[in-house]
């Protein structure tokens, strides 16, 4: 089994598949890297989308084909400087001590909690176990032009954590404790991020 599948595997073992947690919270850097990574996890676009992708839509395209796939049907905040262009913010995440995802944030004009994240693989070092890395093993590096959009409403998302939560609890137990413990630790999962270096506005 590869990595990437494993890090695909990790997140189902929770009891969610991959687009289920994309509904919940913002993914991790490890799920990013393996969606990023693995032909196949998520059909690959060939346009922009048709109508604006709602709150948990996971979208992949290649850049270099479809170069406006940020023209999505929401309206963004733009710039103070620039009303013609969208402001980004720009972060760099970490896995294992190296900077692997490069991505860029967004935010709604209409909802404050409503956001895109658009990642991509960084350019790094083929081979792992490397000293470089901490004799880590790291994800090779895969096609940089490969671009994870992620649109996600903080507060939709915790209402379907909520809903997701009693299902895996009743189906466990059935016990009502377990319900509401389970309610709030997945509210409180819609925060996970990644490790990453400092938000830069672009």
């Amino acid at each position: 089994m590869s990595t990437e599948q494993g890090m695909i595997d990790d997140a189902q073992a929770g009891g969610l598949s991959i687009l289920e947690t994309a509904r919940v919270r913002w993914l991790n850097v490890e799920e990013i890297i393996a969606l990023l990574s693995t032909p196949g996890a998520i059909p690959m676009g060939t346009a922009p989308p048709a109508s604006p992708p709602p709150s948990g839509t996971l979208l992949l395209f290649d850049r270099s084909v479809v170069r406006n796939f940020k023209v999505d049907g929401h309206e963004w905040i733009k710039k103070r400087n620039n009303p013609n262009k969208v402001r980004e913010d720009h972060v760099k995440l970490r896995y294992k001590g190296q900077y692997r995802v490069a991505g860029t944030y967004v935010h709604s004009v209409r909802a404050s909690t409503m956001h895109r994240r658009a990642y991509r693989l960084i350019a790094g070092p083929a081979s792992s176990g490397s000293a470089a890395n901490g004799g880590g093993d790291l994800p090779p590096t895969g096609n940089t032009d490969i671009v994870l959009v992620h649109y996600l409403d903080t507060l939709e998302a915790v209402r379907v954590s909520a809903l997701y939560a009693d299902h895996l609890a009743a189906s466990a137990s059935g016990n009502s404790r377990n319900v509401s413990v389970a309610r709030s630790s997945a509210a409180a999962a819609v925060h996970v991020g990644g490790d990453y270096a400092g938000v830069g506005q672009g």
